[in-house]
This record gives structure tokens, sequence and C-alpha cells, in this order.
């Protein structure tokens, strides 16, 4: 089956990954405005061969980890909760 996820930013990244998941037979594109995580994992690696290797991880909600050797960006909203929940626990 042929699968276009059309925009979307990480969440559309999460169901081109959830589709290709879920049938490898799947051909999935993604057309993005533009390619920023792929951009970012360049600049940060200071290299053009870059391969990502996407994984589930129900436990972060949605978003994204990007782990790159020690490096690590968190863009998941189970993360962004708990930044929200140690703020709230700071004030109390």
């Amino acid at each position: 089956m042929k699968i276009a996820v059309i925009g979307g930013g990480a969440a559309g990244f999460m169901a081109a990954i959830t589709a290709k998941e879920t049938n490898p037979k799947n051909n999935v594109i993604i057309f993005e405005k533009t390619d920023k995580v792929l951009v970012k994992v360049k600049e940060l690696t200071g290299s053009d061969k870059v391969t990502l290797e996407p994984k589930i991880d129900e436990s972060i909600i949605g978003g994204f980890i990007l782990r790159i050797g020690d490096l690590e960006y968190n863009a998941s909203i189970s993360n962004s909760l708990a930044k929200i929940k140690r703020e709230f626990s700071k004030s109390i």
C-alpha cells in the first residue's frame, strides 16, 4: 500500500513510523515543508551521512526523542507533562 503523510511535524513523523511498522510492505512517504529533524541531526553530528532509526515507545504519549550518542533531544509529550509537574511542585 502507498501511504503519503503530509506535514504534521513530529506527529506526522510518528504516523509514518506507525504505518511502516504496522505493515513493513507499506510504501510510506513523508511530505514536509522542511526536513527539520534530519537537518538538526546533520547539524548536531556534523555529518551528511545520517540515518534515522525510528522506534515506537507508547510511554512518551506523542512527539519524539532523538538520541545521538550521549546527546538527547526530548520533544515528547510525557517530557512536557513532567516539566509542568516539576514546576507545580516547586510552587507548592
